[in-house]
């Protein structure tokens, strides 16, 4: 290989290096309007089977714990997409998305939250013991409190921030104000910013931001296809305080709440 043609490649592969190099700086550093956020969620079963069933052996579940450690892995991984603007968005499974079937199944692995965000309303759909339910209610307000920490996630730089919802769950959130829309998985919205990730380290659950991409149509997707009569908040959570078989099990009746009016 002569000179001139070794020269003429070097330059060819520098120029594309720095087209790269544009086009990511450019994707991270703009401010982002609108979009479709994937969301992973991971489930640790093996230490919610443990909170649940190691000191209280309940119709022999005990016995089943054991056994769907034998045979399943300890976390359980399923997708939920968000579509956004500045003004709404809606966060349901992803259809690409293949969830493993067991006792967790029922409790937030098909919900679909609406959230308007100029009215300051949200509207979910929720399966609760076999019943689809619709919930309309105000956004959820959560005070948050700020710190200086911050980590990347899907290629946004994050600051994280720190909460108590529902009176006793701790929520550990990683937002970015590159997305300025003020969203998040299921219902948790409210910072300066889109909400990458969640952590609920005592619920054993987590929700990360894995890429962001620009939908095809978002306009007729976030018009939704939530219907059905509506309930409140305060109604859900007094269908669940009503129900007397799941109530008298104190630990698992405590995680089923938590787990559905999130």
């Amino acid at each position: 290989m002569d000179y001139k043609h070794l020269k003429t490649k070097i330059i060819y592969i520098v120029f594309l290096s720095l087209l790269v190099c544009f086009k990511s700086y450019s994707q991270t550093n703009s401010i982002i309007t609108s979009g479709e956020i994937v969301y992973q969620k991971k489930e640790n079963v093996y230490n919610i089977l443990d909170n649940q069933y190691a000191t209280d052996d309940i119709q022999g579940m005990r016995q089943f714990a054991q056994s769907y450690k034998k045979d399943n892995s300890q976390f359980k991984t399923s997708f939920f997409t968000l579509d956004f603007n500045g003004e709404m968005s809606i966060y349901q499974p992803s259809k690409v998305s293949k969830p493993v079937k067991d006792f967790l199944d029922p409790y937030s692995s098909s919900n679909i939250v609406q959230n308007d965000y100029k009215n300051h309303m949200s509207l979910s759909q929720k399966t609760v013991f076999d019943r689809i339910l619709t919930i309309k209610d105000s956004t959820r307000k959560i005070r948050w409190r700020l710190t200086n920490e911050t980590r990347d996630i899907a290629g946004f730089t994050c600051r994280r921030a720190n909460a108590i919802i529902m009176d006793s769950v701790y929520v550990v959130a990683f937002y970015t104000d590159q997305i300025v829309t003020k969203g998040g998985p299921e219902s948790f919205t409210g910072l300066p910013g889109m909400i990458l990730g969640v952590a609920l380290p005592n619920e054993h659950v987590t929700w990360f931001a894995t890429e962001y991409k620009k939908p095809e149509d978002l306009d007729n997707l976030l018009k939704g296809t939530i219907d059905g009569k509506t309930i409140t908040q305060l109604d859900l959570s007094n269908i669940l305080d009503n129900n007397e078989a799941i109530k008298k099990f104190k630990k698992q009746y405590a995680f089923i709440k938590k787990r559905i009016l999130l």
